[in-house]
């Protein structure tokens, strides 16, 4: 009877030691997911990062030729830098507003305050991160957003087109009134301290 109540035991030992090592292992496995899907999310915030900059390298290429422009003495040829400068700003502003509205949206869509906070924390490892680094990026799109407008009217101006002028700041105003409901402003303050 000893003996077997001692094989009992070493049965049950073994199970044990079994369920522990298999829990082990799922562990393990838990980990290198983790760190596969954080490497993941890095790379796919790296792609996003790089459009954000080439959007933005579109306004500054612009700013560049308007600048030349006002260097340049021949009409024509300051007229045609102008109004390559006008495209590059136009379309890097433009891909700038769908790209702030899309953030903003994702944003908005947050609840905000202490406890959703505390709780999103707990629940995803990079939640504050992330979240500020959205409200960085709408930060940053707003200011080149906002230069791309003072250039394009400056360009105008130089053209000798007021209503385009007019058009740029119409622009402008839209996307000033889309970030001025009231939830978009609460999670902007909260996700970025300087909006």
């Amino acid at each position: 009877r000893i003996k077997d109540v001692s094989e009992a035991a070493d049965i049950e030992k073994w199970n044990n030691i079994s369920t522990s090592l298999q829990n082990i292992a799922v562990m393990q496995q838990l980990s290198g997911i983790t760190k596969m899907l954080e490497r993941f999310e890095e790379q796919l915030t790296l792609i996003v990062q790089e459009f954000n900059n080439d959007r933005i390298g579109k306004i500054q290429s612009g700013y560049s030729d308007y600048l030349i422009a006002l260097q340049t003495n021949d009409y024509d040829t300051k007229k045609n830098i102008l109004t390559n400068a006008l495209s590059k700003l136009s379309e890097g502003r433009s891909q700038l507003i769908e790209s702030l509205k899309t953030k903003v949206n994702l944003i908005s869509n947050k609840p905000t305050g202490f406890w959703p906070s505390f709780f999103g924390s707990l629940t995803s490892w990079k939640y504050k991160e992330a979240n500020e680094g959205i409200g960085n990026d709408i930060a940053t799109n707003m200011f080149y957003i906002q230069r791309a407008t003072q250039v394009i009217m400056a360009v105008k101006q130089e053209l000798g087109e007021p209503s385009g002028m007019i058009q740029s700041l119409a622009d402008y105003r839209d996307v000033i009134n889309f970030l001025k409901k009231p939830k978009t402003i609460e999670c902007l303050s909260e996700w970025h301290t300087n909006i």
